[in-house]
């Protein structure tokens, strides 16, 4: 690797344009103390690699504003792999894994069961009427998970009609799978739409 490049009045000063050129260009910080703290920004094949290392563990990467006057952290991402990132209201941290949504599926209930749309889930399997159950790929951490089961349309066609709604709501539910069922006033029916949204900690 070179130093190919200096433009400015030298290197620490604010109009300086350093260029290095290499076949992954790496720049490599670290701690004077001697305890292997170290950082490194790599370009290897159109990517900006950032590693970081804590001793013998790996490091944290933190992301913070600067207003002249105060220093502010945006975002962090743990030694763990997981990213928090400041609130809508600038007040807390709110963990970006924790607010995702898991797993989802939209499909239909009439006739034939069959998933029009999903996300991790491997399956799904038509129980009785107005029950189904989903199959989810990668496993939730345990039962404790949480979601959201919608459905509407006509019923004995698979016509996409949402002028119908219906309640639903999960009948079981196990790490690797969930069964839902739908009814109406005259007990469990056959819905056209089902929407299927699943939040928790995977596995």
């Amino acid at each position: 690797m070179a130093l190919t490049k200096i433009i400015g009045s030298g290197i620490g000063t604010v109009t300086d344009n350093v260029v290095i050129t290499s076949d992954d260009p790496t720049i490599t910080m670290t701690d004077s103390s001697g305890t292997n703290d170290i950082a490194t920004l790599q370009s290897t094949s159109g990517a900006l690699i950032i590693t970081v290392r804590d001793g013998t563990s790996d490091g944290e990467i933190i992301f913070k504003g600067n207003t002249g006057s105060a220093v502010t952290e945006h975002a962090r991402i743990a030694n763990t792999g997981l990213m928090t990132v400041i609130s809508e209201g600038n007040a807390v941290q709110t963990s970006v894994q924790q607010g995702l949504a898991k797993a989802w599926v939209n499909f239909t209930g009439v006739s034939t069961t069959a998933e029009r749309d999903s996300f991790n889930i491997s399956g799904l399997t038509d129980e009785a009427t107005a029950r189904t159950t989903v199959a989810i790929a990668n496993d939730m951490a345990n039962t404790n998970y949480t979601g959201s089961y919608f459905q509407s349309g006509s019923t004995g066609t698979a016509a996409d009609s949402y002028n119908n709604q219906y309640a639903g709501a999960f009948s079981a539910r196990t790490a690797g799978n969930c069964s839902v069922m739908s009814h109406g006033g005259s007990g469990a029916i056959d819905v056209a739409n089902n929407d299927l949204l699943i939040f928790g900690d995977l596995a």
